[in-house]
C-alpha cells in the first residue's frame, strides 16, 4: 500500500465513525436486571464533568460518561469499615454530593470498605470502572492499586484492579479496572458482597472514591500487540512471526531514534506500514509527560502527529506515554491531539472503556503472567494490550518466548487479535456501549 492509499484510508475511517455513549442509571438494590442501555440517563444525578479536566477530544469527553452507574454502590453511607478508616465527605465528589473516603495510617497496608448487598445482584457480562482521587502521595511506590472484589454466597470471589499513578495524577480521574485475581469459581450472576480496596504500602494516605460504573462486556476478548521505541528486533524477529499468523501490531515511534543503532530505519517503518502495522507517537527525551510543561508537551505532540499524518501512517489518533507517566494538566493537553493514551499496568479491562487516556498495558516479557491473562480472557471478556520493546536480544524477550506467546494467543478461544486503531474505530462506531 503506498503513502497516498494509507492517507486515504485514514481519512475515510476518520470521517465514517462517530462517538456514541450515554450516561445511564441503574438501581442495583431494586433489581437484578439491567436497563435498556440506549436510554438517556440525564436524570441519574450524574455530575462527572469532563470540562474540569479541560478535555478537548469529544470522543474522550463522551467516553467519560459511558456506562451504567451502580447506584447501590454510589451511596457512600452504605459502606462498612473493613480495613483502615472508612468515612464519607461532602468536600470531594464527582457524582452526587458525597464520596467514599478510605484512609490509612503509617502502620496500615490497605484500606477496605465493604458493601453487603440487599439481595444477590447479577454482574455477569459486566466490566467495571470508578473515579479516584489519591490525596496523599504514598512514597513507597508511584503506582498503587485500587480494587473491587466481588463475592458470591459461597465465598468465591472475582477481583478487578487498576494502578493509580499517585505521584503525578492527584486530581479526580476515572479508571477502568482490569482482571487481577480469581478465587474458586465465583458466580458473577449472584454477587452478595463487594469490597473496594486501596493498597497504600505501610504509609499514610487518603483516597476518595466515587462514581462506580459498569459497562456491557464485549462478546469476545481482544489482544493488541505494541512495540515501543521502534527497535529493529521488532522488525526482524517479531514482524515475520506476527505475519505468519495474520496479525498486525503498533510501533511506538521515537523520531530521533529512526535509523539509530539497533532501531528501525525509515524503509523498515514503511514496510511495516505497508503491511498493515500502525505507527503512533511515543516521544522520549530527558523529561516524562509528567515533567514537561504544557507548552513543551503541546509542541512535542504537534510535531509527532504532523510527522505521522504527513506520511499517511495509521495510528496518529493514539499515543504511548514515555515511561507511562502523565500528570493532571497534561492529560488535557494530550486530549487535544489523541483519543487514546497508554500508560503502565493494568490491562484486562472491558472493551467499553470510560477513561481513554489512561489505558493500562501488560509487560510482554512476563511470559507466564501474559499466559495467565490470556487464560482469563477466554472466560471473561477484556482487552489486553501487550507491551514489548525489542525481540530476540538480551535486552528484551527472546524470539522463542515471543513466538510461544503469539501461538498461545492464536490457540486461545474467544480471543481475537486486533490493532489499536481497529479497537478505537469500534469504540467510536458505538460497538461497545
Amino acid at each position: 500500500m503506498n503513502e497516498s492509499r494509507r492517507r486515504y484510508l485514514r481519512l475515510a475511517a476518520s470521517a465514517s465513525v462517530s462517538a456514541v455513549a450515554g450516561c445511564l442509571n441503574w438501581q442495583s438494590d431494586n433489581s437484578t436486571d439491567y436497563p435498556n442501555e440506549s436510554n438517556n440517563g440525564s436524570e441519574s444525578g450524574f455530575t462527572f464533568d469532563p470540562e474540569s479536566y479541560d478535555i478537548s477530544s469529544p470522543f474522550v469527553a463522551e467516553r467519560l460518561h459511558a456506562g451504567t452507574p451502580i447506584d447501590g454502590l454510589n451511596d457512600p453511607e452504605t459502606w462498612a469499615e473493613w480495613g483502615g478508616t472508612v468515612r464519607t465527605t461532602d468536600a470531594e465528589s464527582v457524582r452526587g454530593t458525597r464520596s467514599l473516603v478510605l484512609e490509612t495510617r503509617h502502620e496500615q497496608r490497605e484500606g477496605i470498605a465493604r458493601r453487603t448487598l440487599d439481595r444477590p445482584v447479577d454482574f455477569e457480562g459486566r466490566t467495571f470502572s470508578l473515579a479516584v482521587k489519591w490525596d496523599t502521595w504514598a512514597g513507597i511506590s508511584e503506582n498503587l492499586p485500587v480494587s473491587l472484589t466481588l463475592w458470591d454466597g459461597t465465598g468465591d470471589w472475582f477481583r478487578v484492579t487498576q494502578d493509580v499513578e499517585n505521584k503525578t495524577l492527584r486530581d479526580w480521574h476515572r479508571y477502568d479496572l482490569g482482571i487481577n485475581a480469581i478465587s474458586g469459581d465465583p458466580d458473577l450472576s449472584a454477587i452478595e458482597t463487594i469490597d473496594v480496596m486501596v493498597w497504600t504500602g505501610n504509609t499514610e494516605a487518603t483516597v476518595y472514591i466515587d462514581d462506580f460504573r459498569t459497562t456491557e462486556a464485549a462478546p469476545e476478548s481482544y489482544v493488541l500487540f505494541h512495540f515501543d521505541d521502534i527497535y529493529e528486533g521488532a522488525y526482524t524477529n517479531a514482524f515475520p512471526i506476527l505475519t505468519e499468523y495474520g496479525y498486525r501490531a503498533t510501533g511506538g515511534v521515537i523520531l530521533p531514534e529512526i535509523g539509530a543503532d539497533g532501531h528501525m530505519n525509515q524503509s523498515q517503518i514503511d514496510i511495516l506500514a505497508d503491511n498493515g502495522w500502525e505507527l503512533c507517537s511515543h516521544p522520549h527525551g530527558s523529561q516524562t509527560f509528567a515533567e514537561m510543561s504544557p507548552s513543551k508537551l503541546e509542541s512535542t505532540l504537534r510535531r509527532y502527529k504532523t510527522w505521522l499524518s504527513e506520511r499517511g501512517y495509521e495510528g496518529s489518533e493514539y499515543i504511548i506515554y514515555p515511561f507511562g507517566e502523565i500528570n493532571d494538566e497534561n492529560v488535557g493537553v494530550v486530549s487535544k491531539y489523541h483519543d487514546l493514551g497508554f500508560k503502565v499496568p493494568t490491562a484486562g479491562y472491558g472493551a467499553g472503556i470510560t477513561s481513554p487516556l489512561l489505558c493500562g498495558r501488560v509487560n510482554g516479557e512476563a511470559v507466564d503472567f501474559v499466559r495467565t491473562m490470556i487464560d482469563r480472557a477466554q472466560r471473561y471478556s477484556c482487552v489486553i494490550p501487550i507491551m514489548y520493546h525489542t525481540v530476540g536480544s538480551s535486552e528484551g524477550i527472546s524470539q522463542s518466548d515471543f513466538e510461544e506467546t503469539v501461538r498461545y494467543v492464536h490457540d486461545a478461544e474467544n480471543v481475537t487479535v486486533v490493532t489499536t486503531g481497529e479497537w478505537l474505530s469500534a469504540l467510536k462506531a458505538g460497538e461497545f456501549p
